[in-house]
């Protein structure tokens, strides 16, 4: 491989495992949390912008606690992210309403180049998901803090930062139990200006299967 070559893959498979911290971007799915006892699995795909354009992709679980409360999982590259939503509003069924709901997660990031290091990244969202007939609008303001477990290289510009963002969402429903989701969403690095190193950019496609008995 050539001296050019490592210089252009090197730091931005560096950004990649930067970056996979804030695959959060990838899919915030919808605000409303599912029915109690009911499973829900999503698969979500996109392309990230930021010193490059990097493809994402996740698999997640979520879980009905109660009628308010949900739990969820999901793996992604390079990394595993848990969560759990608390709905502050929520609406008496996804034809009408508005759902509102705080959705805590802790992401860890394993380091996949030797210019990397493991990070982790409690993130703070709010979901705020107005219902149209079926579909819900989802808007999803969300703050965050991506710690750096090693030695920081200069590549993980968001490592040891707060970083605030939002993604904005449309949940689609497709016959009974199956929705698309098309999502774009944004994360800065606070104290910086925006531009290519510090604010990471996303548009997404996320399909989700059941979640919600009243369908």
């Amino acid at each position: 491989m050539g001296l050019d070559m490592k210089r252009t893959i090197f730091p931005l498979m560096a950004c990649v495992a930067g970056l996979g911290a804030l695959s959060g971007c990838v899919s915030t799915g919808m605000a409303r949390t599912v029915d109690p006892g009911e499973l829900q699995v999503s698969v979500s795909g996109g392309i990230q912008g930021n010193v490059g354009y990097i493809p994402q992709g996740e698999l997640a679980v979520r879980y009905g606690v109660s009628e308010r409360v949900d739990v969820g999982a999901r793996l992604f590259l390079p990394g595993v992210e848990v969560d759990t939503r608390v709905a502050l509003l929520r609406s008496p069924s996804l034809k009408s309403g508005v759902d509102v709901t705080l959705a805590p997660s802790l992401a860890f990031v394993v380091p996949i180049t030797s210019a990397s290091s493991a990070l982790v990244f409690p993130s703070l969202p709010l979901l705020v998901g107005v219902n149209l007939n079926g579909s819900q609008l989802v808007l999803g303001p969300r703050v965050g803090y991506v710690i750096n477990t090693g030695q920081p290289p200069t590549s993980q510009t968001f490592a040891n930062n707060f970083v605030v963002g939002s993604s904005l969402g449309l949940a689609i429903p497709v016959g009974q139990a199956f929705r698309v989701v098309p999502e774009v969403s944004l994360l800065h690095r606070v104290g910086t200006t925006f531009g290519s190193s510090t604010t990471a950019l996303h548009g997404g496609v996320g399909l989700i299967f059941g979640g919600y008995a009243e369908e």
